[in-house]
């Protein structure tokens, strides 16, 4: 296993056409240096060696497609310039003075399991050309490290930063199909224009990190942060301790792929309007996030959770967070099916309301409700559908799971309420699905519904008296109970769930019973 070294501040310096260099200076080439094996001569260091006084050419040298470190030399104009390992002076004298000046520079110096050390308040010059730190190697690492402290893990936070891309350029951190440790980087992009900071971009690869800091500094809506990346089916990324900081409140940060989020705080001047945008390029397959405790605050108190660009069909799920105060779940969904973006939240807390649970898609939203409550229940769901939910599609909830006793015969039932008007729901507009075992032995479920005909309008859905009464109603409301036929269940176990075809607002109980 090999260690390599970056430090921006180390003194090594971007070679320049027709400058003075002295004895023991130290460059690597140009980052928009584009010429022939350019990309082999940027793993290393360059020392000159002999004509110290003299100037390097008029124009780049001609690279060869391979170098060895301490043999290996180059003739720059009056220059000779010798090879060096990043942070190494000469064989394995560690020295941070001969450090790489980006930390892209060494992504294919890199063999399996090498290790690349950065400097906490390495700052990397700006510059407009795309670059990527992509080994291709699998189980490398980049860490953040202070140097004058026997190289102890120090993350970068805001002290220092990869990256520092402008202009309509792609800045990643994206390994190629490998897996990859990437440990206290703060990545940056300062351009105004149509480009963005993107973090695992390609397939099939995976990416372990843990306090990672991604900022967009302009205050302009073009820049983008993409966590995933378009084309991103099959790659993982995994972050404990996440600083997402953005400049402008229209600024977006994509998410495509599938990862979790350890730990989650939105930072920067935009108050942003939405948290997290799903991505607007097609892909094969969908996208999957798992996001725990989360701190949203610095969002706009009316922000989007997630916005939906109506391209890939995903799954973003928060759990035990906190929200923005006036939090919307979910917009701009443009799928007319389930086979759009699902949201859910899991103990949240948005201002003063704490506990927060709600399931929200394209066709309808599901929260945790405590004014209006059933039978003396800590809460109940209030139900949104939206427009696009129809009978043919409509908006289905989580199953609800529940145990039973086994092989006795039970009528499961869920109470519902419409508050603000006496008019009754019919089962065309609301009913709900139940699945139990019923054959000995056997753990397949049988599914009923209490859907009505297809060739009627609607029944009114049954009222009864239930087993309690709801509270926190506004007085004028109406409230029913739906409710399959009784079975006997040879498992311990039975869920149901509920499906709406109707705009109209109701209330369920938090679960069902018998």
């Amino acid at each position: 296993m090999a260690t390599y070294r970056c430090w921006a501040q180390s003194g090594v310096t971007q070679r320049a056409n027709s400058t003075v260099y002295a004895t023991g200076a130290r460059m690597q080439p140009s980052i928009s240096d584009v010429s022939t094996n350019h990309a082999v001569a940027k793993r290393y260091v360059w020392e000159c060696t002999s004509g110290g006084g003299g100037s390097s050419g008029a124009s780049v040298p001609v690279w060869a497609a391979s170098y060895t470190p301490d043999v290996s030399t180059i003739t720059d104009g009056a220059i000779t310039w010798t090879c060096r390992n990043p942070g190494y002076s000469s064989g394995s004298t560690v020295d941070w003075t001969f450090a790489s000046i980006f930390a892209s520079y060494t992504s294919t110096l890199l063999a399996a399991s090498d290790l690349l050390l950065v400097h906490y308040t390495s700052q990397e010059p700006a510059n407009s050309s795309a670059h990527t730190w992509a080994p291709t190697t699998n189980n490398c690492s980049i860490i953040s490290v202070d140097k004058d402290n026997s190289e102890v893990y120090t993350p970068m936070g805001t002290s220092g930063y990869l990256g520092n891309w402008s202009g309509g350029v792609v800045g990643s951190l994206s390994p190629s199909a490998v897996k990859l440790r990437a440990d206290g980087l703060t990545l940056r992009y300062t351009g105004t224009g149509v480009g963005n900071l993107r973090v695992l971009s390609v397939d099939d690869g995976q990416l372990q990190a843990k306090d990672l800091r991604l900022e967009l500094t302009a205050n302009n809506s073009a820049p983008t942060i993409n966590i995933g990346g378009a084309g991103d089916a099959r790659s993982w990324l995994s972050v404990t301790g996440l600083v997402i900081s953005r400049a402008h409140a229209s600024q977006q940060c994509l998410l495509s792929g599938n990862g979790e989020i350890l730990g989650l705080t939105l930072a920067g001047a935009g108050a942003v309007t939405s948290c997290f945008h799903t991505s607007s390029t097609a892909d094969s397959t969908g996208t999957r996030w798992l996001i725990y405790s989360a701190d949203l605050t610095a969002a706009s108190s009316s922000a989007t959770l997630v916005t939906d660009n109506g391209v890939l069909p995903g799954q973003i799920e928060f759990y035990d967070s906190i929200l923005p105060s006036s939090y919307a779940v979910i917009a701009g969904a443009g799928n007319v099916n389930l086979s759009g973006l699902q949201v859910l939240i899991i103990n949240g807390k948005a201002g003063s309301t704490t506990g927060i649970h709600a399931y929200a898609n394209a066709l309808g939203s599901a929260i945790r409700n405590t004014s209006i409550t059933y039978n003396g229940e800590p809460f109940s769901w209030k139900i949104d559908a939206s427009s696009l939910a129809t009978r043919a599609c409509p908006f289905v909830l989580p199953w609800m799971w529940g145990e039973i006793a086994t092989g006795a015969s039970v009528t499961p039932k869920i109470e519902i309420l419409r508050d603000g008007s006496t008019t009754a729901l019919t089962d065309a507009q609301v009913w709900c699905e139940r699945g139990a075992a019923v054959t000995a032995g056997s753990p397949i479920k049988t599914f009923v519904s209490t859907e009505g005909a297809y060739t009627s309008s609607g029944t009114n859905i049954p009222t009864g008296a239930g087993l309690g009464s709801w509270a926190g109603e506004s007085g004028t409301a109406w409230s029913g109970k739906l409710e399959p036929p009784a079975c006997t269940p040879e498992g311990d176990e039975l869920q149901m769930r509920i499906c709406a075809a109707t705009t109209t607002t109701f209330y369920a109980a938090q679960g069902w019973d018998t």
